[in-house]
């Protein structure tokens, strides 16, 4: 009566009801009847603790391709299971977050008044603003050489979009590095140069 709807796992628990061995429907299935389920258990055992974050729990169903996996509490006793099913809405989750920080704009609804829409994006069209006028205080510094070479100044709005689109773009390699967990404190140093 108590069985989820849906399940891919069985969990094997011992008197104290920690999870000891997982054995999965599909090898039950295809196992004689006469085999024990202490012999036909995964190797890996992967627990999720009941105050594990959500992101780290997808991070570990995709790491090592799980279907689903027991959950436990302080004590490791099981108090229940989660599926791929339940992992799929948090990545979805995930990634429409990352995709909102990407562009600056934090979790926002069109719909939102505009006092709170400028609030929320300020801070990036600021430091926008500032690295604008360092670039054209540059620009100054070449005045007179843009007046000798007129192709110079033809030339300013493609260095300009070039280094937008080449910063956008390692802006959106580096958010999937640290999403993935490829880009860490140890080896951001690297990376960088």
């Amino acid at each position: 009566k108590n069985l989820p709807e849906d399940f891919y796992d069985i969990y094997l628990i011992n008197h104290n009801k920690q999870v000891f061995g997982v054995v999965p429907l599909g090898r039950l299935m295809g196992s004689k009847r006469d085999v024990s389920l202490n012999k036909i258990t995964n190797k890996e055992l992967r627990l999720i603790e009941v105050n594990m974050d959500q992101e780290e729990v997808a991070y570990l169903f995709s790491k090592y391709g799980l279907v689903s996996a027991a959950v436990i509490d302080q004590n490791e006793k099981i108090i229940g299971s989660i599926t791929v099913d339940d992992v799929v809405e948090v990545i979805e989750e995930e990634r429409e977050e990352d995709i909102l920080k990407l562009g600056g704009v934090g979790h926002t609804d069109i719909y939102n008044a505009i006092i709170d829409t400028t609030k929320s994006r300020f801070s990036w069209l600021l430091v926008n603003l500032l690295t604008a006028v360092v670039a054209s205080i540059v620009i100054g510094f070449f005045e007179a050489s843009i007046e000798k070479v007129v192709a110079l100044a033809i030339l300013m709005p493609i260095v300009a979009s070039m280094g937008g689109n080449a910063g956008t773009q390692t802006l959106t390699v580096a958010v999937r590095a640290i999403a993935v967990k490829e880009l860490t404190t140890s080896n951001a140093i690297k990376i960088i140069t």
